[in-house]
């Protein structure tokens, strides 16, 4: 995954969050499965949602 700017740092928080997360056992330990949920928060939310405003 690669992001610039402020991004990056959003992204990094909500990865650490995920990992802090997963070591509590609340998210999968399994690091693809959880980067591809932290991608699908951080990106995949934020894409569907500006495809829907641009639909509009």
């Amino acid at each position: 995954m690669k992001y610039a700017g402020k991004d990056a740092s959003k992204t990094c928080a909500s990865y650490l969050c995920g990992v802090a997360l997963a070591e509590t056992g609340m998210y999968p330990a399994d690091m693809k499965t959880l980067g591809q949920l932290v991608e699908d928060v951080c990106y995949g939310n934020a894409e569907r949602f500006f495809a829907e405003q641009a639909g509009k």
